[in-house]
Parts: C-alpha cells; structure tokens; sequence
C-alpha cells in the first residue's frame, strides 16, 4: 500500500471536471493501491452499502438541481437589463427538466428552507432497517450553504434557521443507529464568490467562446481585475478550511470526508492537519488528489478498480442528486443489481436520495427503503461484509464471498445453468428467500446449479453455498 506520507505538503496537479469535479490526476499511479492501514478505517473495505443525501436549498423549489441548476447554459442577458425586464420574460419561459434558475432567485431560496419535519432519527432507522451501513451527508454544496450555524459567512443555518445545526442531528442520529458518519463538503462557495465569478457553465463558454461572463442575475458582467481576483481566492481559502476545521473539531468521530473538487492551489485543508484531528477517517481523493478510496459516478467502470473504491450513482430516474417535484424512483431490483455487481468487484455502492425542503424523504424513497429493507431481511449477509470471491474462484453469474459461504446472485439475464469453479464439495447448496434445496451436480472443483424454473424477475435471487 502506497505511503500517504509520502504525498504530504505536496501540491497534486488536478484535471477538475464533472457535476462533482471528478479528478483526473497527473500522478494516476496513487490509484493504484488505495485504502487505509489504520485500524479503525478498515470498515470501509467491505462495507457494502452507502447512504449519500444531497439537501440543500435548491430542494425549496423543486424544478432543479442543486447548485447546477443556477448555472446558465448560454442564456444572456445584456447589460442595462433590469431586473424587471428579466422577470417580465422569464414569465413567458418554457418549464422542464432542463430549467435553471437565476443564482440570485436561487440564493434567496434559503428564506423559505425550513426543515420543520426534518427528524434525523427517521432517516437512519429507515436506512439501517435497509441495510446501509454508513450515510453521507452534504454538509455544504456549491452553492454555499451550510447545513450547520457556521460562525464563518452568513449564508448557514445561522442566518437563516435561528442557529439549528442540521449536521449535528444527521451525525447524533447515525451513532444512534449504528451507521458510520460521513460528511460531503466541498471548497467550492458560489454564493461567497457571487460577484468575482462568472454563473456562464464552464463547459458551454468552453465551447462558445464568445460567449460573455454573466453575473448573479444572467447579465453580461466584466470580470475582476486579477489583482483582486487573487485577493479573493486568498479570502475564500482561509474561509473554506475554517469551514472545514468546524467540521473536523465540533461532532466528535467522522468516519469518512466525501470531498468533492480541488480546492485552490496552496489553499487546501492539509490532509496531513485531517488525520491529526480524525485518526481513521477515510478520505477521498477528490479534494487533495490522494486520499483512501476513489469514486465512480453515475457510470460505472470500465474494469475493475485497484484499491479501495465506491460507486455512487442517483436512485431516482431523473438525473437530479438533490429533490425535484414529484421524483420517480428507479426500481428497487435495478438498485440490486447495481449494488451486486459493484460488490463483485469489491466496491461500496453510495445511493442517493434527495430529501424534500421540509426534511422528510419523498414517499417513493421510503417505498424503496421499505422493499430494499424486505430484501435485505433475508439476504444481507451476501451483500454486506462480503467480499469477491477468492483467487482461484470463479462464476457465471455475479457472486460473493464470505467465510465459508458463496452467494451466486441470479439477475434478470440469469443463464439456466449457474455454475461456480474453483471450491471443494459443498455441504449444501439452497435459495436463500425459500430456504429450499437446490439440486446440483459436483465435478473436480465445479458446482454446477439447473435452474429448472427461473425464479420472478421483478425481484433478485440469491444462492447460497455453503462449503
């Protein structure tokens, strides 16, 4: 395993891009052996399943995503335009998934975010109950808003819910339950760099150059000069790890920091300065460019990752991480799947849910709670704590590992014949949601498992071997 230590009081040059700054690293050898040695990160490795819960003001509204959704895809207004003439035509605008809002109208959201039904405790005895072993919450997003009464800024719940520290519940709460504590945070603040910024989509004014910088309300704007451009990032940075170091010193153990995208060269939180403070944590790489694990976003990966990894993906069908109106979940057997197929590549599967302004999750996520939590009932040791199988090992379907148990899971493109190499005779062979014995037959080192009957597709299957 690579020697952190080694990386310390270095600057990682970063490639940033994607809705959370994926990293691409211009020293890709760190991937290569991630994860941590110390002991009490070592629940990481075979954790299995992850709650990510990205609230933020955005959720007030509805209509988009969070932070994201106040960057203008090439809209314009020119300058001279009031604010007045602005509304007038955005009356007549056409309203659809692909809407964003001005940051301006955006920011004022936070008035409205109230999180009067918010009860941390529901949301992990749901997620325990579902078999999710640790809970990633999004502390502050792009957009700048803090979900705890920072004493730095004045854009948190201090300013805006008379101090309640919404952190400080969702953390009590996981302890409570048993789920490991994460916290998402990102040196990214729109709203703290509002008027030394463009709100122009860097990807759009990649490819249109000519189109202008745009201010807080989509006017055409000049930019700082870079004297007080630098001044500003200078500002920002001590800002940010202030931010950052409330986080680290005022809620007790944190298991895992979810950064999301670099922070300013030389004004990065020293990772070094991390674990001092939280021995064991586990950090991604997605802040300092090193770190304890690597993520895979929305899509999966091409081959296998080395080292520790996670997969975190969105569980309702539109492809919106924070609560938008009338969200469609995905089907509880396509989540998994996509949990079975990372485990069988040793990952963590981190599913999104966005919860509502008032703090309560929609019901179509606490209908797929409820089915994950049947499901998992019965299989969860297959799933969670388990590992790929071992060297030598293999199967034609999705499978995992555990002690002297194997789970062969049966998925929707189940092949008749399910076959495992690699093992000694089994002691028995059974589907786990019946209790029923399997036939099979043993040769050298082969099970091979008929499946006469292929079992109800809307649900996933799980053989259970024991050696």
């Amino acid at each position: 395993m690579i020697n952190k230590k080694e990386w310390f009081g270095t600057e990682m040059e970063l490639d940033v891009e994607g809705q959370h700054n994926s990293l691409k690293l211009i020293h890709p050898e760190i991937l290569d052996d991630l994860g941590s040695d110390h002991t009490d990160a070592q629940w990481f490795k075979n954790a299995g399943l992850g709650l990510f819960l990205h609230w933020s003001i955005s959720s007030v509204d509805g209509r988009m995503d969070v932070s994201w959704g106040m960057l203008s895809r090439g809209k314009y207004y020119p300058k001279g335009t009031t604010i007045e003439e602005i509304e007038k035509m955005e009356e007549q605008e056409v309203i659809d998934d692909n809407f964003k809002m001005r940051p301006s109208k955006y920011f004022s959201l936070a008035k409205d975010f109230n999180a009067k039904n918010y009860d941390a405790d529901k949301w992990m005895e749901m997620a325990k109950k579902a078999g999710f072993q640790y809970a990633v919450l999004t502390t502050m997003h792009c957009d700048g808003f803090k979900l705890w009464p920072s004493k730095y800024g004045d854009f948190s719940t201090k300013d805006f819910l008379n101090g309640r520290d919404l952190v400080r519940e969702f953390a009590d709460a996981c302890r409570k339950h048993g789920l490991k504590v994460g916290f998402y945070f990102t040196p990214t603040d729109w709203h703290f760099n509002k008027d030394h910024m463009s709100f122009m989509h860097y990807k759009v004014k990649e490819k249109n150059p000519d189109l202008p910088f745009v201010d807080e309300n989509f006017i055409e704007r000049e930019m700082p000069s870079e004297e007080e451009m630098t001044k500003q990032k200078k500002i920002h940075g001590i800002q940010h790890r202030n931010q950052l170091h409330e986080l680290l010193t005022n809620y007790g153990k944190i298991d895992i920091l979810w950064f999301d995208g670099g922070a300013m060269k030389g004004e990065a939180y020293p990772l070094e300065e991390i674990y001092k403070l939280q021995p064991g944590v586990v950090v991604t790489i997605r802040m300092h460019g090193y770190g304890d694990f690597r993520n895979c976003e929305v899509k999966f990966a091409e081959q296998k990752p080395k080292g520790w990894w996670e997969y975190c993906t969105i569980w309702s069908k539109r492809q919106a991480w924070a609560y938008t109106n009338n969200p469609v979940y995905r089907p509880t057997a396509d989540i998994l799947a996509e949990l079975i197929k990372t485990k069988n590549w040793g990952g963590n599967y981190l599913l999104n849910i966005g919860p509502m302004a008032d703090g309560q999750f929609p019901e179509t996520a606490i209908k797929g709670l409820n089915e994950l939590a049947d499901w998992m009932s019965i299989h969860k040791e297959s799933v969670i704590g388990s590992y790929p199988l071992l060297a030598g090992e293999s199967a034609n379907v999705y499978a995992t590992a555990k002690d002297n148990a194997r789970y062969l899971f049966m998925l929707p493109d189940l092949q008749k014949t399910v076959e495992l190499k690699g093992v000694r005779k089994p002691k028995r062979v059974y589907l786990m949601s019946s209790g029923k014995d399997l036939d099979y037959s043993f040769k050298e080192d082969s099970i091979n498992i008929e499946i006469n009957k292929i079992p109800d597709l809307s649900k996933v299957e799980v053989i259970k071997i024991e050696l």
